[in-house]
């Protein structure tokens, strides 16, 4: 038997197997959350919490956010099927009926980017799926795998690489992967996890690289589901602004996020700045089979390379110039224009580079403005941007090692989270003459 087939996540089980398994395992823990669930006098649903999907569909519209339509391609699904028969036969029979919608999942989220025998592509919360092997037999590439359950580590072998761990804090380089993909698994991310891999998928994924969220479980109401028999002790908190709905046989899972529109957009659109996001809405998955319930796809697409440097300008006067942490490039970069009193510059080179020993030369310089280098070392803070009029003209945030370089007219900053930076500007220090405070 396939290593797989013995570390499936439970709520991909269906709910027989899944009491059966918890009751011998925490008997105690489901008898004290049950009871818990009656004396809050809460009744439970039999299913998710229904909803109207074109008011959801109209909810992304008034966001700025129109859903794309997505059509599976049936017999491509069907083709795709018959040629992974044999890496799927292990895991159809773990899943039973629910097989097709994983198996979908998988064809789906591979045609939101074009893949090429030296792509990169991770699988997240991957919970021992053959979907690297059906990726690395399709397409030759290189795959990596994630889940909680994995042994802690790297283990890599030939072209599939395993991780075990937390997924916000994937041992990878920046700008490395081509596609990130997670299959019914995001729901689960509890408290910030969500936030957090967002921030993480920011880093990782290479210029022009998506991260897939199949299925994104959407809702008018923006609630997380829970099993009133679930194993789990501590049992999870629950989101601010979110509603506990209980679910009977809900595969003993504590914590399943649905999100409203507006919790999606505050949570993660608005907040992610250097990945765009696209939503699909499906719609025929009843010519497909009863058991399917991938409604909505959410893509987040990296941004390309020259949205990493961003220019902010007032007319034609440059206020700042921001450097975010995820740019790459080969060699050296100057942002600044030469007659810049301040200079600043990015540098990447391979091992074994050398950059001759120097000293630099006394040169006569005047300098009649200040402009300064901010390196955030640690955090999230909101700069805003002011003309010379002290009316603010713009705003962005910056996040753990963004780069920001202040040009010219006025600027405040707004701490969103603990935040440390480092400051770096022309010297001597002119004291109280160097700066005038204002209220906007």
């Amino acid at each position: 038997m396939k290593a797989y087939k013995k570390i499936l996540l439970l709520r991909k089980l269906p709910s027989i197997v899944l009491q059966k398994v918890s009751e011998l395992k925490h008997p105690s823990n489901i008898r004290r959350n049950y009871s818990r669930f009656l004396e809050s006098g809460n009744t439970a649903i039999t299913g998710d919490l229904p909803y109207n999907s074109d008011v959801v569909s109209q909810q992304f519209i008034e966001a700025g956010y129109p859903p794309d339509d997505y059509y599976v391609d049936i017999k491509g699904f069907n083709e795709y099927c018959l040629r992974h028969e044999k890496a799927y036969q292990d895991y159809k029979e773990g899943l039973k009926e629910l097989f097709i919608e994983k198996a979908l999942e998988h064809y789906v989220s591979l045609s939101f980017c074009p893949l090429t025998p030296d792509g990169k592509v991770i699988d997240i919360a991957n919970a021992g799926s053959p979907f690297p092997e059906i990726v690395h037999a399709d397409y030759g590439c290189n795959v990596w795998s994630n889940d909680l359950a994995f042994p802690k580590g790297i283990h890599q072998r030939k072209w599939h690489t395993k991780i075990g761990g937390d997924a916000c804090e994937l041992p990878v380089n920046d700008n490395f992967f081509d596609l990130a993909v997670l299959h019914c698994a995001f729901e689960m991310f509890e408290g910030e996890a969500d936030i957090n891999l967002i921030r993480k998928a920011e880093r990782m994924l290479k210029p022009g690289g998506r991260l897939v969220v199949i299925p994104l479980y959407m809702n008018e109401t923006y609630h997380i589901l829970r099993d009133p028999r679930t194993y789990r002790n501590p049992l999870p908190e629950i989101d601010e602004g979110a509603e506990l709905v209980y679910r009977e046989n809900f595969y003993g899972a504590a914590f399943a996020r649905f999100y409203s529109v507006g919790a999606l957009m505050k949570r993660l659109v608005n907040s992610a700045e250097n990945l765009d996001f696209k939503i699909y809405r499906v719609r025929n998955l009843p010519e497909l089979n009863a058991f399917c319930y991938m409604n909505w796809v959410g893509v987040f697409e990296k941004k390309p390379e020259n949205k990493m440097v961003d220019r902010i300008y007032n007319n034609d006067n440059l206020l700042a110039i921001i450097v975010r942490s995820q740019y790459y490039k080969d060699g050296i970069e100057f942002f600044t224009p030469d007659d810049f009193a301040q200079q600043l510059a990015y540098m990447s080179h391979p091992a074994g580079y050398i950059i001759a020993p120097h000293v630099h030369n006394k040169v006569h310089r005047e300098v009649f403005t200040t402009q300064e280098v901010l390196f955030i070392k640690k955090g999230r803070v909101k700069v805003n941007f002011y003309d010379g009029e002290q009316s603010n003209i713009d705003s962005r945030i910056l996040k753990t090692g963004d780069v920001i370089f202040l040009a010219s007219g006025g600027h405040g900053f707004e701490m969103i989270e603990p935040t440390e930076m480092i400051e770096a500007k022309q010297g001597p220090y002119a004291g109280a003459t160097d700066k005038e405070r204002f209220k906007p």
